[in-house]
């Protein structure tokens, strides 16, 4: 069930089995003889009345259950996309290099900068412009040009895949091509954070406002990082909070109707004498 009218009929479906049970629950009971010696017109008015309170209840079920679900495809984790890391392959001689992506949250584009150093013992002067080239399952292949710098920048329009209503995947681009070791930095905002336990692998540490993660030479790293708001759990105790106190509501509604409520009747009609009970002439 992922979808949110899946869950509407849900809601629907429970309301009902919740109606159901109500009303048998009343048959069990032997309410209904109470009122055998009423007129017509006013049986049926205990009927409606009867019908309509469980039906109220039965939709505040219902309603609660729907809730419930919404909250759990809420906060249920999606898995990330398969073969969904960008992967860079550089043309040309190439030393130490750095990936630097800066994201904002979990929607909005990413700046990729890449940076090429010259291979070691190659001297500080300048330098041809060298090419390098991303390919990401969104846009494909894509060529990067490096200046004489060595620096190289692109736009990335979806760095991320979904995994809950707060927090994200973001897949890290592996580079191909370079002789020295590569290093990839993440740098979000200030109100987004990393999650060091659920990102494979996690970090190698944190230096100025950026994640860092090191690849040594020869070899391709790809990492997935678990992105979210800072607030994430926080928002996630409250709601299951809520959720359980909407579970208990929900218990003690059945329970009132179906053990005390009879029994709190039965003791006021046998307090009340036996003309309470006595049939209207």
């Amino acid at each position: 069930m992922d979808s949110f009218g899946e869950a509407i009929e849900f809601g629907l479906a429970v309301a009902l089995f919740t109606f159901l049970i109500l009303v048998s629950i009343g048959l069990v009971t032997l309410r209904w003889r109470r009122h055998r010696n009423l007129p017509r017109p006013a049986r049926m008015k205990h009927l409606w009345r009867y019908l309509l309170g469980r039906a109220a209840v039965a939709a505040g079920v219902g309603l609660a259950a729907l809730a419930i679900l919404g909250a759990f495809l809420t906060l249920n984790t999606y898995r990330p996309q398969t073969d969904t890391t960008p992967s860079i392959r550089i043309d040309g001689p190439a030393g130490r290099t750095t990936v630097r992506l800066n994201v904002e949250d979990c929607w909005s584009s990413a700046d990729l900068q890449l940076r090429v150093d010259p291979p070691h013992g190659s001297g500080s002067g300048a330098r041809s412009a060298g090419r390098a080239e991303l390919y990401s399952d969104q846009g494909g292949i894509r060529p990067i040009e490096l200046g004489s710098n060595g620096v190289g920048e692109l736009e990335l329009d979806d760095p991320s895949s979904k995994r809950g209503l707060l927090s994200c995947y973001i897949a890290l681009p592996t580079v191909a091509g370079a002789d020295g070791p590569v290093r990839v930095e993440l740098q979000m905002a200030d109100y987004m954070q990393v999650d060091t336990v659920e990102s494979i692998p996690a970090p190698d540490g944190y230096r100025n406002d950026s994640w860092i993660w090191d690849c040594p030479a020869g070899r391709k790293c790809p990492a997935l990082t678990t992105a979210g708001f800072a607030f994430e759990d926080g928002a996630k105790q409250v709601i299951v909070v809520v959720l359980a106190s909407m579970i208990g509501a929900i218990i003690a509604l059945i329970i009132g109707e179906a053990v005390f409520k009879p029994i709190r009747r039965r003791l006021d009609g046998d307090g009340g004498g036996s003309g309470s009970n006595a049939p209207p002439t």
